[in-house]
């Protein structure tokens, strides 16, 4: 599934570039370790470009959340290039997917990085073929 390998290779990337930051998945009620990022997939769509092509795009929302908030905006501020970096591309299986539309929103408690990745695919529609068509011949001439 295009989202799950999204949000996946997303964490990775943010594991590699804070790798004494926990990354989490899934919501976490209680004991998660702080700081820490959520990714969570924000929005999903999957259209119709042009004839068979269709243009997929997964809005990731990375949610940052500080060990303290007392002195959240400098925290916050020494990790935005490093954050900036990390998600720019995003390796997925055969491709390499740039993070477009990227832009961060200060929260009361977090920060949130928003980021979409966009690609193409061809889908093959199956066509059903008509049956035989036996086709004879009429002079009509003579």
């Amino acid at each position: 599934m295009i989202i799950n390998d999204v949000v996946n290779h997303v964490s990775k990337a943010l594991s590699e570039n804070f790798p004494k930051h926990k990354i989490y998945k899934e919501a976490v009620k209680q004991g998660s370790k702080m700081p820490c990022f959520f990714v969570i997939c924000t929005n999903f769509s999957d259209e119709c470009y042009r004839g068979s092509r269709y243009r997929v795009r997964v809005d990731i929302g990375v949610y940052y959340y500080p060990e303290n908030t007392d002195n959240m905006q400098t925290e916050v501020n020494s990790l935005i290039p490093g954050i900036y970096k990390a998600l720019e591309y995003v390796p997925l299986d055969d491709r390499v997917m740039r993070g477009v539309d990227r832009k961060i929103e200060n929260m009361e408690d977090c920060i949130c990085f928003n980021v979409a990745f966009e690609h193409f695919y061809i889908r093959e529609n199956p066509v059903d073929n008509m049956g035989k068509l036996n086709i004879k011949e009429v002079n009509v001439n003579g």
